[in-house]
């Protein structure tokens, strides 16, 4: 169909993209030290009333939700888990590395500062985690 074509031209396009980042990493010599994730928005939007949509906004309820149960605004996996992947060729295991603990986006700050090794202690408190360890492997 139209919108399946669609979404592979559109995987395609992201691909190649991704793909020329990368190249100018390696081109520049920074690509063993830098840390280059990728990610997604969280589900497909299935529980939109009619009333909710703005004008000219499909809804199609018929999208890929990977088998999850809910869709975004749900507390369901298929509302807040997505997929991330990470490349950090000098800090990274070498091999496969899940990591299948729950992380919000606000952890990634600490994590990030830490390992560029920048301390994030001060006076505020802040609602975030330090996940290295986790990314690492050296916690579970």
């Amino acid at each position: 169909s139209r919108d399946v074509a669609l979404t592979y031209a559109m995987i395609e396009v992201m691909d190649q993209a991704a793909g020329r980042i990368l190249t100018e990493l390696e081109y520049q010599g920074l690509d063993e030290n830098t840390i280059v994730m990728f990610t997604s928005d969280n589900g497909p939007a299935f529980m939109l009333r009619s009333d909710q949509v703005p004008s000219g906004v499909n809804i199609d309820t018929t999208r890929y939700n990977w088998g999850f149960n809910g869709a975004k605004g749900s507390v369901y996996e298929g509302g807040i888990r997505v997929a991330m992947i990470m490349r950090w060729t000098n800090g990274l295991p070498s091999g496969h590395h899940e990591v299948t603990n729950l992380i919000h986006f606000t952890d990634w700050l600490p994590t990030l500062a830490a390992a560029a090794g920048i301390d994030m202690q001060g006076d505020l408190p802040l609602d975030r985690n330090n996940v290295l360890p986790q990314i690492l492997g050296e916690q579970p």
